[in-house]
């Protein structure tokens, strides 16, 4: 670790195109989380390091400053990076959390008095595993030969994209977007926006006509050997199993790519609280996950990605506090993910 009395000066960012470009070449260089390139999006905001080799992707709302993820940036600088990203806040009078924190930093958080609780599992598929196995059972043979029968076919595009592609990938967003639960969020996750959309590989279906049924968009993993998803999308009256049948499509495309890994992003609050001894913000938690499905849908989620036999790492919310920061972190989790349309 850093020397103890060795400071390193942080300035706080606003998120223009040359500051982001400044934190792209520490992720590109450090970056191993699923997250890291959506620390990239717009309207983050960043510490860096007075060396420049960390950084820290942040919001604020309700005097809350929340980090997407860990810091990036060498092992041995990032508990001075965290030091210093709770001295900025205090002085701004501000607390201070991470989301979707990594177990392996959990010791420096819990070092530095930060309270610890497991906020999440990611779904993460071993894409070998998945091709010679789990694709092999009965439901996912039985899709194939569906889907395959009834005229579906699967492309993988990549950029550019042409004005038609992207116009009919928005009219599918927009249907998706009209099912109970569903709406745009930010934060860690990408919106529908065409720029974006243009810019990465897109999966999709057609049916026996031609039209657009489901598609999914690929993104930048600073994990080796893994791939990741962020939209997934597919037209309200698409058939049953639609978008199973697009992943699975998917996972063989990436297989004969020399990929790994897949992963299918975090389910909130799924495998919390759910055992003895779970403290009151564990089963706060538990409910949300057991009683919120009306409007999240986080069960129905958690059993659609577990058809695909993933492995479930878990995923940790690092805050200040007892239950009032536990409250606030919650509440400004809430506001930072909601995109305004």
């Amino acid at each position: 670790m850093s020397n103890s009395g060795e400071r390193i000066t942080v300035s706080q960012l606003t998120g223009e195109p040359h500051e982001r470009a400044a934190a792209r070449d520490i992720v590109d260089k450090y970056g191993r989380s699923s997250l890291d390139f959506f620390k990239l999006w717009p309207e983050k905001s960043y510490l860096f390091a007075e060396d420049n080799t960390c950084v820290i992707a942040y919001k604020t709302a309700l005097c809350v400053a929340i980090s997407l993820g860990d810091p990036v940036g060498p092992d041995d600088r990032l508990e001075q990076s965290i030091r210093e990203f709770m001295r900025f806040s205090s002085q701004k009078r501000w607390m201070v959390a991470f989301h979707q924190a990594l177990a392996d930093l959990l010791p420096i958080y819990r070092k530095l008095g930060l309270r610890v609780l497991k906020f999440g599992e990611e779904a993460v598929v071993d894409v070998e595993h998945f091709c010679s196995v789990t694709a092999e059972n009965k439901f996912f043979r039985y899709i194939r030969h569906r889907f395959e029968r009834d005229g579906y076919t699967f492309a993988r595009h990549v950029p550019p994209h042409p004005e038609r592609l992207l116009e009919e990938a928005k009219e599918v967003s927009d249907s998706w977007l009209t099912l109970p639960g569903k709406r745009e969020h930010g934060f860690a996750l990408g919106w529908f926006d065409r720029a974006y959309l243009g810019e990465t590989p897109l999966d999709i279906i057609r049916d026996s006509a031609g039209s657009l049924i489901a598609f999914v968009n690929e993104v930048p993993d600073y994990r080796h050997g893994e791939a990741e998803l962020d939209l997934m999308r597919h037209r309200v009256k698409a058939p049953n199993s639609a978008m199973e049948y697009l992943l699975t499509r998917v996972l063989f495309d990436l297989n004969s790519r020399g990929y790994t890994h897949l992963s299918l992003g975090l389910v909130p609050f799924a495998g919390v609280g759910n055992h003895a001894g779970s403290n009151l913000e564990e089963k706060s938690m538990h409910l949300l996950f057991e009683h919120a499905d009306r409007f999240f849908s986080f069960k129905g989620l958690h059993r659609f990605k577990d058809k695909f036999e993933p492995v479930w790492e878990d995923r940790f919310l690092v805050y200040q506090g007892g239950l009032v920061g536990f409250a606030r972190t919650l509440l400004t989790e809430m506001r930072v993910t909601a995109v305004a349309r």
